[in-house]
């Protein structure tokens, strides 16, 4: 597989991982986590963006999940790197 397939193949697997990781969060997310709205027109978001984008997390659980994602798409970034 080419290099360039590979950081594909990676972003698309951290996308993936972040959408499961919201979806299962659900209502656990506004409590675990803080939005930020932007508040310029540099930092606009689309709609698709703002549903993926977790947050800050503001209690131990939300530190928890936030290090777990983190420890899962490292994860899978380094098997796709070294082992496809």
């Amino acid at each position: 597989m080419s290099p360039r397939n590979k950081v594909f193949l990676a972003l698309f697997a951290a996308l993936a991982t972040a959408a499961v990781v919201r979806a299962l969060l659900g209502e656990k997310r506004d409590r675990w986590f803080k939005r930020q709205r932007p508040k310029s027109l540099v930092t606009l978001r689309s709609q698709i963006s703002m549903y993926f984008a977790i947050g800050t997390p503001n209690c131990p659980q939300g530190y928890a999940v936030a290090a777990l994602l983190m420890a899962a798409v490292a994860a899978e970034s380094l098997f796709i790197a070294f082992f496809l």
